[in-house]
């Protein structure tokens, strides 16, 4: 590997134009780190490391939308490496773009990119959603006061964040509040294979101290899903929402998620025993009135004979 100052930006960010000849340099040059090192002074105080310097961004964020543009005229972010537009070197993009000390270096491109994608396509693509996830349009919670980082789509650990361009750090969400839609479960789920659970989806989530907003066609049914349900207050806290939506996402109506939980669970229960059971409820009482009545003659006809 060679060191820094031996790395040519030109060629690892594809200014002539020519992906494959950059896709061979990344091999043998640590292209990254030289993008690391020209976004960041490494020399304050006489000390060596990284401090963000917001008048390089500019810079650095040209830099890879050449190298993404070039990769595009190509290649595609996708899914399935047997796609003849598949290419290895996707997720050398994707992780530089996630890396922490290359803050916001993707946005400006993630910016005018990803709108094309619907929220649906974004969940079903590994490789889009994680480009995509903090970029997607149309944000359903906004009016609710929750950020696009609390958005499923982005609160994902592959997920490339937004940040904040004064300071460099990247916006997260809070760690307790979670946002659980289909869209959400569908991400996780491109990019898992063991399934998807509460614990993955809202990883820092934990009683009482987090706020659910679970949203979708079916809440009862997502909650089932994930496994909370009808014990929703042992994971979410009693402020939490459950949003009942359209199949183009249009709010019908929200509700408390544990007084849903509970009305949900005692409509189960009156279907069980009411609706499937009926039949032999029916007749049970039929039975019982029946043999009441016989008795009730028998005893007055009984009586009238004395």
């Amino acid at each position: 590997m060679s060191s820094l100052e031996a790395v040519n930006l030109g060629t690892c960010f594809a200014l002539d134009g020519d992906i494959d000849n950059t896709i061979e340099y990344w091999r043998t040059h640590a292209c990254p780190q030289a993008l690391e090192a020209q976004l960041n002074n490494t020399s304050i105080g006489g000390e060596a490391k990284f401090i963000y310097n917001e008048e390089s961004l500019t810079t650095a964020q040209g830099y890879m939308g050449s190298l993404i543009n070039s990769f595009l005229d190509k290649y595609s972010f996708v899914q399935d490496t047997q796609d003849p537009g598949y290419s290895a070197f996707q997720e050398n993009i994707i992780s530089t773009c996630r890396m922490e000390s290359l803050p916001g270096v993707c946005s400006n491109y993630l910016e005018q990119y990803c709108p094309r994608y619907t929220r649906s396509e974004i969940s079903e693509n590994s490789a889009i959603g994680a480009l995509c996830g903090c970029f997607a349009e149309n944000n359903p919670y906004a009016n609710a006061g929750v950020g696009s980082e609390c958005d499923p789509l982005c609160a994902k650990s592959t997920s490339v964040k937004r940040a904040n361009r004064e300071t460099g750090e990247l916006i997260r969400c809070s760690p307790n509040v979670c946002i659980i839609d289909e869209n959400g479960i569908n991400a996780y789920n491109s990019v898992s294979t063991g399934g998807v659970n509460f614990t993955n989806v809202c990883t820092g989530c934990s009683g009482d101290g987090c706020v659910c907003i679970i949203s979708g066609v079916d809440p009862d049914g997502i909650m089932s899903e994930l496994g909370v349900s009808p014990t929703i207050n042992q994971f979410c806290g009693k402020e939490s929402v459950c949003i009942t939506t359209d199949s183009e996402g249009n709010m019908i109506s929200s509700k408390n998620c544990q007084q849903k939980t509970i009305d949900s669970v005692t409509s189960s229960w009156y279907r069980r025993a009411f609706g499937i059971y009926w039949v032999p409820i029916f007749l049970a009482f039929a039975f019982a009135a029946v043999t009441l009545f016989s008795l009730f003659m028998w005893l007055l006809l009984g009586y009238k004979c004395l």
